[in-house]
């Protein structure tokens, strides 16, 4: 199964079929299950972005943790900027646990360290294109 992240409040596909398939087992009208179904079809996907299902708890962590990287401060006579050096795990595990995500370690701490990994390169690729 494919799920779809986004930002804001906006629905998740997975949470869309999980919703679907809860109306089914539950014996809700087949009206009300239409529309779910309805809906889960035409999940805007234009802010969006694909996420596999097994990569799926470890995106929204990412995404839970935005804020919780360690920063360093490098400066020199002309110049001064601020680096983030990686993700504060301690601050990582406690946000699992208040976002309510069961993480299935290690694999889901291991795909969290390899989206930490992109995302750091990412941001030295743009600082050495803007020297």
């Amino acid at each position: 199964m494919i799920a779809v992240g986004r930002r804001g409040r906006r629905l998740i596909r997975s949470e869309a079929a999980k919703a679907t398939e809860d109306l089914i087992a539950w014996g809700a009208p087949a009206e009300a299950i239409a529309k779910a179904r309805a809906d889960e079809a035409h999940a805007d996907l234009q802010d969006g972005f694909l996420v596999h299902a097994d990569n799926e708890t470890a995106v929204r962590l990412f995404l839970a943790v935005q804020t919780q990287w360690r920063v360093a401060s490098l400066s020199t006579m002309a110049r001064a900027q601020l680096v983030n050096t990686g993700l504060d795990y301690v601050a990582v595990e406690r946000t699992a646990v208040l976002e309510g995500l069961e993480l299935k370690l290690p694999d889901d701490f291991r795909r969290l360290r390899i989206m930490e990994a992109e995302a750091l390169s990412a941001w030295s690729e743009r600082r050495a294109m803007q020297k």
